[in-house]
């Protein structure tokens, strides 16, 4: 496991702690200042930071520049993302399932960390066609 290299404090500890338990979400610092009551600053300048280590990966996921992160541990192949717009779940879509030829011809590299198709989930998609 790896440590973080800047200096510590026991807010940076648990904003770490957080992730790690969470490994599997992607969470925003909302959420984090929930769960544990720090200040949203704090939690912003800590995440850049852990991002800046490897130990977070940060997703922009939308042109407000909304963020979410996500422990880096967890998350050590390049994949895309695929978000819901009835209830924001942000589900990883292994790279290799998407075809790489669909690209070719555009002389183009796509940053598949960084890409997210937007849908509706099987839940959303379901009460979407009940009413």
């Amino acid at each position: 496991m790896k440590r973080p290299s800047s200096y510590q404090t026991k807010q940076g500890e648990a904003i770490l702690e957080y992730l790690r338990q969470n490994s599997k979400n992607h969470v925003t610092a909302a959420d984090i200042s929930s769960a544990l009551n720090i200040s949203l600053p704090t939690i912003y300048r800590r995440l850049a930071a852990l991002s800046a280590e490897g130990l977070a990966r940060k997703y922009v996921l939308d042109k407000e520049n909304s963020a979410c992160y996500q422990y880096a541990e967890e998350c050590r192949h390049d994949h895309f993302h695929l978000k819901c717009e009835g209830c924001d779940t942000l589900v990883h879509m292994d790279e290799t399932a998407f075809p790489k030829s669909m690209f070719q011809g555009y002389d183009f590299n796509v940053n598949v960390n960084k890409t997210v198709f937007y849908g509706m989930c099987k839940e959303c998609s379901e009460k979407s066609s009940q009413q």
